[in-house]
């Protein structure tokens, strides 16, 4: 598990099958082996490590019934998963299977339309997460609270005009691929990054670090008191750690760093970067919403407000909140696409995008399934989709779970409301 958290696959997948050469019937050591297998798009090697499960376990072996469920899922034998799942008692599992094993059983029950029984399932599978010990470490409560005390900061701040910072000497273009998560900012970074001329920094956390050294809150107060140097500082504060995690070989014309809740900082980004664009994911909000509660992220306090659906609603609401803040205070560099739009007309929808990056179209773009599969370990929800031909299923899934948010719709979520007027974009709701 180390040298898997460490993205050192091979060396991981190595000591899965030492493990498994002392103890044939370590069922454990073959689950996180097909697991790696799957995580990375690996699936012949699934099949393989899956038929070598097979040999060594009992038939019905918790652990091996949950591995021929995942490759069941994977190649969309979603009734045989579903018959796979349900024959598991969950508590005969290892706590991270468990979470798995409800996880996939609910996604298994959304596709096969099996709604109600999916919802409670998503459900059960967040009280599974709040039960482990690093879940307890986390807030969503603070996370909202910061967003809560940056907004305020900017919600009266008026139109500014920041003295000019020095220009920045770097030999590229810094972009910022921000928006709410599930927003399609990962099948958008696989689209991106497959344009020769593009490097995608995916995940890391340079803004962090600049956020870091101004106290953990860029309000406009202090954005607006700082000097040229202590802007320089920040600069240098971001290029260290990019260059932690990257190395530029003066290929790349444009530079973009996705992480997609940096978009709580466009205000700070902005001040340190003012020659900089952002680009913004769109996705219908209720889809948005109600994506983030099924999905399993990697807990953080953001994340952590993910297990509810009424949580999920109210950062979302305080998100956008924020955007339209920095948007009424700044003029930013904005490109906007809509997820819809990008699965159903990609060249169409991405000309203009790349024409506001100043790059040219290439018709490596349409190959964005290869970068996909020659990238490794994909780091969010969506490793197994952008792997597949455009992904149209979760247009409009929101209909099927409508009552759950009606549960919800006494609170005033203005940019949860606007799904109203999604379709048309209107620039009143959304301040584009």
């Amino acid at each position: 598990q180390v040298l898997r958290d460490l993205e050192q696959p091979n060396e991981a997948i190595e000591n899965y099958q030492k493990a498994i050469a002392l103890r044939p019937d370590l069922g454990i050591a073959h689950t996180n082996l097909c697991d790696l297998y799957e995580k990375y798009n690996r699936v012949d090697e699934l099949k393989n490590a899956l038929h070598r499960a097979q040999g060594a376990l009992a038939e019905n072996d918790p652990e091996l019934l949950f591995l021929m469920a995942l490759l069941a899922s994977r190649e969309k034998r979603f009734a045989a998963a579903r018959d796979l799942l349900e024959r598991v008692s969950s508590e005969s599992l290892p706590p991270h299977t468990r979470q798995r094993h409800s996880e996939l059983l609910a996604k298994t029950y959304d596709r096969l339309g099996e709604f109600s029984s999916a919802f409670s399932r998503f459900a059960a599978t967040n009280e599974i997460v709040k039960q482990f010990s690093a879940a307890q470490q986390f807030s969503a409560r603070r996370y909202l609270d910061r967003i809560a005390k940056t907004s305020a900061s900017w919600a009266n701040a008026g139109k500014l005009k920041w003295p000019a910072s020095p220009a920045t000497d770097y030999p590229y273009s810094l972009a910022f691929l921000v928006g709410f998560p599930r927003s399609g900012t990962t099948l958008l970074d696989t689209i991106l990054r497959s344009h020769p001329e593009v490097l995608v920094v995916e995940e890391k956390h340079m803004v962090e670090s600049m956020r870091t050294q101004t106290g953990g809150l860029a309000t406009v107060e202090l954005l607006s008191g700082l000097n040229d140097d202590q802007i320089a500082g920040l600069r240098e504060a971001y290029t260290e750690e990019l260059l932690s995690e990257i190395k530029l070989d003066g290929s790349h014309k444009l530079i973009i760093d996705k992480l997609p809740l940096n978009i709580t900082d466009a205000g700070l980004i902005h001040r340190v970067f003012p020659e900089s664009r952002f680009i913004l994911a769109l996705r219908h909000p209720y889809d948005c919403v109600l994506s983030c509660f099924m999905q399993n992220f990697q807990l953080n306090d953001a994340m952590a407000n993910f297990l509810t659906l009424q949580q999920s609603a109210r950062l979302y609401d305080a998100v956008m909140s924020l955007w339209v803040h920095y948007n009424n205070a700044l003029d930013l560099e904005v490109g906007m696409l809509k997820y819809e739009d990008l699965v159903h007309d990609l060249p169409g929808t991405a000309k203009p995008l790349l024409n506001f990056l100043g790059l040219d179209w290439h018709d490596n773009l349409l190959n964005y399934q290869q970068t996909a599969l020659s990238r490794g370990m994909i780091k969010t929800p969506s490793y197994n989709q952008v792997t597949q031909d455009l992904y149209r299923q979760a247009i409009g899934r929101w209909k099927n779970y409508q009552d759950r948010f009606k549960e919800i719709a006494p609170v005033s979520y203005t940019h949860l409301r606007a799904h109203e007027t999604y379709e048309g974009i209107s620039d009143a709701v959304f301040c584009f």
